[in-house]
């Protein structure tokens, strides 16, 4: 039986004389030979004991010392293999499928993607305009290529359409499994009269309930009028009303400032923000510069947002080279990290 030796100011009452029990000195020494650490002695202080990963007072007191931006790095931070990168390690988290290959002239999806560079391994499909596939369609494009998912809903701009007609729709087809989220739905204020902006908050809240009954991540689509923030503050104060605190939402082209970026994250930690070249164009923005540098690598999604801002592939890996040489991480270590977490926020095994 082992007790806890306590030292330069690592110090609670409530430690004095604790014993640490059979479990967790068991746990500890199987720690100990898998990182071969012999002979083996537990203190926790200096913390260079594998006591301190299973001992939940010491994690607690460490947890507390942290600011909200590390508390929120620390809870979405995942540990991931590396070295399991292959070439299927890429992941395009918002694009349009019919208005990709409708631009383009083709008529698969594969025939999109540039095999000069890493091929996409997940696609996420977004439907939010006029025509919405059936169930139907949905499932033949995911049979042709498993790759494909997606996430159902409609674009600020179609608001004035018949929201009675959009719900059925969403509620019927969100049952199908190859749908994954609900989106791209949200504010857009860039150019909308008041009654417009009234009728996308109506269709919104529908749409959200739908989201939260199925459980279904939610897209969101919010625009400014540039250095304005009165779509951002009035669909937060909406999802604040309409959606649970932990409820997996990726917001798509963020393109705010990273003070809102954290003060999204306080009210919906599970959030992930998507990147595309509009983070990198000639009009890059000193706050863009800035959101790039402090989103946590475990919060982030590509988006080659094809046809609109790229294509497929070639644009996707683009980002995430320029986004690994701005951070100065190893392109692998990104490449992985963003795969793993567009599979984690969309629920795909």
């Amino acid at each position: 039986m082992f007790w806890l030796t306590i030292e330069n100011g690592w110090y609670l009452d409530s430690w004095l004389n604790e014993e640490i029990s059979g479990k967790e000195s068991l746990l500890m020494d199987q720690i100990s030979n898998i990182l071969q650490m012999h002979p083996i002695i537990y203190k926790l202080c200096p913390p260079n004991s594998p006591v301190v990963l299973v001992h939940w007072r010491f994690l607690y007191m460490l947890l507390s010392k942290l600011t909200f931006e590390d508390q929120v790095e620390f809870k979405t931070m995942y540990i991931y293999d590396y070295n399991i990168l292959d070439i299927n390690m890429l992941a395009d988290a918002h694009f349009h499928l019919d208005q990709t290959l409708k631009r383009s002239h083709l008529t698969e999806f594969w025939e999109v993607c540039d095999n000069k560079k890493l091929p996409i391994a997940i696609a996420i499909n977004n439907c939010c305009f006029s025509k919405l596939p059936s169930s139907h369609e949905i499932d033949s494009l995911h049979k042709q290529d498993d790759r494909l998912y997606f996430s159902i809903g409609a674009h600020p701009r179609f608001a004035n359409k018949n929201s009675t007609k959009i719900e059925d729709y969403v509620s019927t087809i969100v049952q199908n499994p190859n749908v994954v989220g609900i989106g791209e739905i949200g504010l857009d204020f860039t150019a909308s009269s008041p009654q417009q902006q009234q009728s996308q908050i109506s269709l919104i809240k529908i749409l959200l309930e739908l989201a939260v009954q199925n459980q279904q991540t939610i897209v969101v689509h919010c625009r400014d009028t540039e250095g304005q923030s009165d779509a951002f503050q009035q669909l937060l104060s909406v999802f604040k009303i309409s959606v649970p605190k932990f409820h997996p939402i990726h917001f798509h082209c963020f393109t705010y400032s990273t003070r809102l970026m954290y003060l999204w994250i306080q009210n919906f930690p599970n959030s992930c923000f998507g990147i595309t070249s509009i983070h990198f164009s000639s009009k890059f923005h000193e706050s863009h510069i800035h959101f790039l540098y402090h989103v946590n690598p475990h919060q982030l999604v590509v988006e080659s947002d094809s046809p609109y801002l790229g294509s497929s592939s070639s644009s996707v890996q683009s980002l995430v080279e320029k986004m690994a040489k701005l951070r100065s991480v190893p392109l692998s270590q990104l490449l992985t990290t963003i795969y793993f977490t567009t599979k984690k926020l969309y629920g795909i095994q």
